[in-house]
Formats: structure tokens, C-alpha cells, sequence
């Protein structure tokens, strides 16, 4: 499932993805998501799967349109329709480039861990914007591949967590989870056509 980003560019696919320019921030939205997950698909966000593995695709088209050609991603977010019950653990988020127009096959990279947090517990109500711990230069050539996942923690399966998401029939998301092992270091499977 496809999520609206930001970036700070910002960038937002309800992604906000922020690109820090010399002399100026810029905060721009990914994707114009109003349907809502549910609480037991794939997501950037919830507690079903105790463990979760996704790569999305956000194209250089998507990106050009909102006005950004290159720069530094400094932050990214989800528009959190609903929190989770509990944190997840060891959540990470990894950005590549990528000439590949969706996530399936599996991309095996390179990317980079730009954020990591011990308990992730995201805020409902609107984008959680998330302050990378290093900024990723986006080349302004390439697609951006952001690969996100969770291990698996102690806490029992519970349908919490749900973000704004929309359908993009040309970029794909891949994924794979499990309620019994860690699947962060797992290749993906699966696929939806939800960002």
C-alpha cells in the first residue's frame, strides 16, 4: 500500500519528503491519499503482522511534478489516520535510487539507513514527520526507493494503525510479514498497487 509521502525537499507521498536546499526548506506532498488502510494490510504503519518488510517506489515524475528536481531529503512522514496500540520495534527506513518503476521484484539495493527508532509509536491526525538521522541526497535522475520495516516484537497481534493511501496502477509495492520472525532482513513478495 502506497501512503502519501512527505519530504522537506519535504517530500510526502502522504509521504512528506524535505529537500533542504542553500538557502531555502521546501515541504512538498507525494501522492493525494484519502482512503484509509486497513489494520491488517501492508503498511508503513501497524500492528497485525508483528513484523513487516515494504519498498516503495516514488518516481522522478512524481517528484518533478511537485516542482523538485534534486536536492537533500532531511525528513519524511505519513498522513497517520489512526495510531497503533503499541510501538514497533526497531523500525528503519532506508532510501535508494532506483531506474526500476516498482518495488517488485524485490530491489536488493544499495540503499541507505537514514532512520532508525527503538519504539516507534506514530501520531494520529495528520503527517507524522519523521527528522532523518542522516540526511540522502536525491540525485534528481533517478527513481526513490524507501524500504521500510519493523522487527518483531513481543506484543501480541492487534489491528491498530492505519495511514491515507492511493492507488498508482504504474508503481507497485512489494512487501512481506510475519506474526512469528523478524522479516526486516527478508526479501519481498508480495505486491499492491496502494501507496
Amino acid at each position: 500500500m502506497k501512503s502519501p509521502l512527505f519530504f522537506p525537499i519535504k517530500l510526502v507521498v502522504a509521504l512528506f519528503i524535505v529537500f533542504q536546499f542553500p538557502a531555502i526548506s521546501q515541504t512538498v506532498q507525494i501522492g493525494s491519499g484519502i482512503t484509509t488502510s486497513s489494520t491488517i494490510g501492508p503498511s508503513p504503519v501497524n500492528n497485525y503482522y508483528r513484523s513487516q518488510r515494504m519498498q516503495v517506489v516514488y518516481s522522478r515524475g512524481e517528484l518533478n511534478a511537485v516542482g523538485i528536481t534534486a536536492g537533500n531529503i532531511e525528513e519524511l512522514g505519513f498522513y497517520i489516520a489512526s495510531a497503533t496500540s503499541q510501538a514497533m520495534p526497531d523500525y528503519k527506513i532506508r532510501l535508494g535510487h532506483t531506474t526500476d518503476r516498482d518495488a517488485n521484484p524485490f530491489f536488493a539495493g544499495p540503499t541507505t539507513q537514514v532512520y532508525y527508532n527503538p519504539a516507534y509509536s506514530p501520531t494520529a491526525g495528520g503527517f507524522d514527520m519523521l527528522d532523518l538521522d542522516t540526511a540522502w541526497y536525491w540525485n534528481g535522475v533517478d527513481n526513490i526507493i524507501v524500504d521500510i520495516c519493523w522487527d518483531y516484537g513481543s506484543q501480541p497481534n492487534i489491528q491498530t494503525g492505519t495511514v491515507r493511501t492511493y492507488n498508482d496502477s504504474s508503481y507497485r509495492i512489494s512487501y512481506v510479514r510475519s506474526s512469528s520472525q523478524d522479516m526486516c532482513g527478508s526479501t519481498t513478495s508480495s505486491t499492491s498497487l496502494s501507496k
